[in-house]
């Protein structure tokens, strides 16, 4: 009986120092700091993109019957012109398709973009609205070569006036 005893001493002290052990490092876990998330790191920004819709590819275009007109690859090349705010600014390429309906003078589009900069590039998405002559939609892109850790994303406003496109492109660069 005596080894029996020393055996249960020995479980003993052992379930004693797992119930310590597991106390002191609850303890410890629920002592910790809670990590935060980092806070977003994105720079606002505001750029131009400007087209001279004299110098377009127009790309495939059909009229229908009902006045609806549906453009197919259309390129326009411009300039990205950037304010203070903004560490972008190039040459911008981009392909649209869309439809325009000359009864109500509005349409939509859609297509891909690429800005080259001196740095880098960006390519990505475009997809809004035409309205007359006023223009709105939202981008979104990504870096490629020296740049393609960063994101890019926002909203388009502008206009069409005598053949030249003016948007203003307001967003954030962020890191992926």
């Amino acid at each position: 009986m005596i080894v029996s005893v020393k055996k249960r001493t020995i479980m003993l002290v052992a379930v004693l120092a797992l119930i310590t052990l597991f106390t002191i490092s609850i303890g410890t876990v629920l002592a910790a700091p809670k990590l935060n998330k980092p806070k977003d790191q994105s720079t606002p920004f505001t750029i131009k993109w400007v087209f001279d819709l004299r110098n377009a590819d127009t790309g495939e275009q059909v009229i229908t019957e009902t006045g609806i007109l549906h453009i197919k690859d259309a390129i326009l090349v411009g300039t990205v012109e950037a304010d203070s705010s903004s560490p972008i600014s190039g040459t911008v390429w981009t392909t649209l398709s869309g439809k325009w309906d000359w009864n109500t003078l509005g349409g939509s589009f859609k297509g891909k973009w690429t800005i080259t900069t001196d740095n880098g590039a960006f390519q990505g998405s475009v997809v809004g609205s035409v309205a007359v002559i006023y223009i709105s939609g939202k981008f979104v892109g990504h870096g490629i070569n020296d740049l393609k850790d960063q994101k890019i994303q926002g909203s388009i406003k502008g206009t069409v006036n005598d053949y030249i496109v003016a948007l203003t492109l307001r967003g954030k660069l962020t890191d992926k």
